[in-house]
């Protein structure tokens, strides 16, 4: 065995983990398309009455599986709960993001044996009569809606797997007594080597003749009084 060989034999598998923003946007737009598909019509039916011959029946996806929007609201909160959860938190959201979708399949999957059902009780509502004209035609918006929850299954199951290996959500800005601690150690050591290294200045008393001077700038106080005795300070 060659050393390259040797080399990458040793070299760890590295597993990538998927960005939590990433799974949330992935949530999100799953569950809003879980809340179309499931507020599109899923099936069409014809009846008739006295008055019209024919009356086109369009049967939407809430009439046929009521489970589907709540499962779709499920998902949307569950998505957004993995932003703001801790990390233990952040697993129970994921569970439940895969349940969410587990009721979209099922109320799907339902709603498909109930689709005859649902088109009589369009009719009953549009003529008085749940009598239907034809077969009912299934649109494929259900099959659609089964497939998204069967991903946001995946996706929330994936999301279990991987939520303790994401870093907690960090702060946009520091404490504010962190800051001043930070600050206030780098004046202490701005000032601290910048000065150069001698004798104190030794501070130097006002005399009752006039202010006292420490270098070039005047004691204020010693300038003030002066100017009260009427002496000029200069």
């Amino acid at each position: 065995m060659s050393q390259d060989e040797g080399s990458s034999a040793r070299r760890p598998t590295r597993v990538v983990v998927p960005d939590r923003r990433a799974v949330v946007l992935l949530g999100w737009a799953l569950g809003l398309g879980t809340l179309a598909a499931g507020g599109a019509v899923w099936a069409r039916a014809a009846t008739s009455s006295a008055v019209e011959a024919h009356v086109d029946l369009a049967v939407a996806g809430g009439d046929v599986a009521p489970g589907v929007a709540a499962g779709g609201l499920v998902v949307l909160t569950s998505a957004l709960a993995l932003v703001l959860a801790g990390p233990w938190l952040r697993r129970a959201a994921a569970a439940l993001l895969a349940l969410g979708g587990l009721l979209v399949v099922t109320s799907a999957v339902a709603g498909l044996r109930s689709v005859a059902r649902a088109a009589r009780a369009a009719a009953q509502d549009a003529v008085g009569v749940p009598e239907l004209d034809g077969p009912v035609t299934v649109t494929a918006m259900p099959w659609v809606t089964a497939a998204l929850g069967v991903l946001v299954v995946v996706l929330g199951a994936w999301a279990v797997v991987v939520a303790g290996r994401w870093g907690a959500a960090t702060a946009r800005h520091d404490a504010p007594g962190r800051r001043g601690v930070g600050t206030a150690s780098v004046g202490t050591s701005v000032g601290t080597s910048g000065a150069a290294p001698g004798p104190a200045r030794a501070s130097v008393e006002p005399s009752a003749d006039g202010p006292a001077l420490d270098g070039d700038d005047p004691d204020l106080h010693a300038t003030w009084d002066a100017l009260s005795r009427g002496e000029d300070p200069t």
